[in-house]
């Protein structure tokens, strides 16, 4: 079994490795035979989201606390990782981002604002905890 500098050194790296990626792969341009379209986003979002999901895996590792992805919200809430009107702004967008992989309805500009979002708060969670 892992310990847990192991676990949190790991979810963190893979947080920013998502990141990383999402960053690479939002917005990608392909020509259609109406013109171009943005392609990709689905799988940008999903990045994202598990970018933050792994950022609070690991502010919880830190602290000894082995969290499954459906509570990490809450524990994240729950110890202070979450707070404030741009916080749940920022959960609110990762959701959303979650969500558009299996619902479009977000345009290209909502979708980048809701990225960005989302990924303050990653660096700000993982920067808290000393990551």
């Amino acid at each position: 079994m892992t310990d847990r500098s192991d676990n949190t050194s790991r979810y963190a790296r893979q947080a920013r490795h998502l990141l990383a990626n999402a960053a690479k792969t939002s917005g990608e341009e392909v020509s259609t035979a109406t013109g171009s379209k943005k392609v990709g986003l689905e799988k940008t979002g999903e990045m994202v989201w598990g970018a933050f999901i792994l950022a609070i895996k690991a502010a919880g590792a830190k602290r000894g606390k082995h969290l499954k992805s459906t509570a990490a919200i809450k524990w994240g809430k729950d110890h202070g990782l979450i707070a404030g009107r741009d916080d749940v702004a920022a959960v609110n967008a990762a959701r959303a981002l979650h969500g558009r992989f299996y619902e479009v309805d977000m345009e290209y500009d909502e979708f980048l604002v809701a990225k960005d979002a989302v990924e303050v708060l990653v660096d700000k969670i993982l920067i808290e905890v000393g990551l």
